[in-house]
């Protein structure tokens, strides 16, 4: 399951959403965190935008009710405008960790609070829970870091290996 979050952060330059890629490889490395970890995830961070991202986790934080007032609040606390607030809003919804209760509010859902769990909970990976071998050597240079973030250790990367170990 590490190799398809490797291979869909191998793109991602924006940091905020490097550190939800970084949260996820962790999930899916701890064996505590495993279970409860979905590939549903992978395709929902695929699709986010960082204020996407940041609105989600901050609707959490407000409760996970999404009324006019919290749009309000979010789109200040956000340094947004209320229109790009709803725009994340309605692309948190076609994602399913937001749904619409009575419009114009919406609730942070069932998937989106697994989700929220999945990226928020820091355990510690041992090294010998760490991603290892062919999946880390196909990681380019950017993912180093992704994965130092996540597993809080530096491995070396060799370019061009994740196109050899996707592959095999």
């Amino acid at each position: 399951m590490r190799l398809p979050i490797l291979v869909a952060a191998a793109d991602e330059s924006r940091d905020e959403l490097q550190d939800i890629w970084a949260s996820l490889l962790a999930a899916a490395a701890d064996p505590a965190r495993a279970k409860a970890f979905r590939i549903a995830f992978i395709e929902a961070v695929k699709k986010m935008d960082p204020l996407d991202a940041a609105v989600l986790q901050s609707a959490q934080a407000f409760g996970g009710d999404i009324t006019g007032k919290v749009r309000n609040d979010l789109a200040k606390q956000l340094h947004a405008s209320r229109d790009e607030t709803d725009v994340s809003i309605a692309n948190l919804e076609k994602l399913e960790l937001v749904r619409p209760t009575n419009p114009p509010n919406a609730v942070v859902s069932p998937f989106g609070r697994e989700f929220l769990r999945a990226v928020s909970d820091q355990s510690p990976v041992t090294p010998s829970q760490a991603p290892t071998g062919s999946v880390i050597s196909g990681v380019n240079t950017r993912l180093e870091s992704l994965c130092e973030r996540a597993c809080g250790l530096r491995i070396p990367v060799a370019d061009g290996a994740l196109d050899r170990a996707v592959t095999r």
